[in-house]
């Protein structure tokens, strides 16, 4: 049995022995200002590891795959953050390239969404959102991997408590541009736009969480669950009017989500305007999920 560990740039998750485990560390906090993954996120990181190489003993898991994603990518002490891997897990992460993060969380949601025909799959992440375009039939056509997330939208833009108006505006104009760019680089990109759109990754399936009140999360009700954009931007007006410490009591929130889940907001709402999106359907699948059907098929090369 093999172990899966995605180093990402909000949270880490782990499947092993046929189940899932979440923490949330920040690895990319603060990357936009100094470059390197901070001492007290390298801390929280290790500690995270330490708990998921345990989890995998006790599972019986000979092996232990990890990849690490964009905050790893833009950090310039990424060998810091890779012997602390390698301590814990055996042999150190593989670094994806923005393209093979989309690639992989294309397969993870087409794999556990079960929708047919075209699609774009939307990855917002920490640090970056993958657009993964293509269909059930022919497979990924095209992937564009843009430098905003979650965590960098809220380190770059959002310095107040909660945030004021300029910084949201602020914030939406720049991931404009981004969207601009999706729209100029994937060709075809209205013809999957208009058939299905499919959100994964923590900032999505929190404001899906938030939307339905749900407390504990519960990911059977969340896979396939529709998303409208009015539910969206209602979700990002009351988070967003909100202080971190009152925001945590949202439910459906996780409470060490709080501090980032507007930026993440802000990506989605955009995103949604942008394409005219009246829906997004949500999906738990992703990178993790892309690694497992990999193995399974014998087409990964890690």
């Amino acid at each position: 049995m093999i172990a899966i560990v995605d180093i990402g740039s909000t949270s880490i998750r782990m499947l092993a022995g046929g189940s899932f485990h979440q923490r949330i560390t920040r690895l990319g906090e603060g990357l936009a200002q100094g470059g390197e993954i901070g001492a007290e996120a390298l801390n929280r990181t290790d500690a995270a590891f330490a708990e998921f190489a345990a989890i995998a003993g006790e599972t019986q898991c000979s092996e232990i795959i990890s990849v690490a994603t964009a905050a790893a990518r833009a950090a310039t002490n990424t060998e810091a953050l890779f012997d602390l891997a390698e301590a814990h897990f055996g042999k150190r992460p593989r670094l994806l390239s923005g393209t093979e993060e989309g690639e992989l969380a294309f397969a993870g949601a087409m794999s556990t969404s079960g929708v047919e025909g075209l699609a774009l799959v939307v990855d917002i992440g920490g640090a970056s959102t993958e657009f993964s375009v293509g269909s059930s039939a022919s497979g990924l056509q095209a992937v564009y991997s843009a430098d905003m997330g979650a965590g960098s939208v809220t380190d770059q833009f959002l310095k107040s408590d909660p945030p004021d108006p300029s910084e949201l505006s602020a914030a939406l104009s720049v991931i404009e541009l981004h969207i601009g760019d999706v729209q100029r680089e994937i060709p075809g990109l209205a013809g999957y736009v208009s058939a299905t759109v499919i959100g994964i990754g923590g900032t999505v399936t929190t404001v899906a969480a938030v939307e339905i009140g749900m407390d504990p999360f519960d990911a059977g009700t969340i896979e396939g669950f529709r998303l409208s954009a009015e539910a969206a931007e209602d979700v990002f007006r009351t988070i967003a009017t909100e202080s971190e410490i009152d925001r945590a009591f949202n439910p459906g929130l996780n409470k060490d989500r709080a501090p980032m889940i507007v930026g993440g907001c802000c990506v989605l709402v955009e995103m949604m305007r942008q394409f005219r999106l009246s829906e997004v359907v949500v999906s738990n699948g992703g990178l993790i999920e892309g690694i497992a059907h990999a193995i399974r098929t014998g087409t990964w090369d890690g």
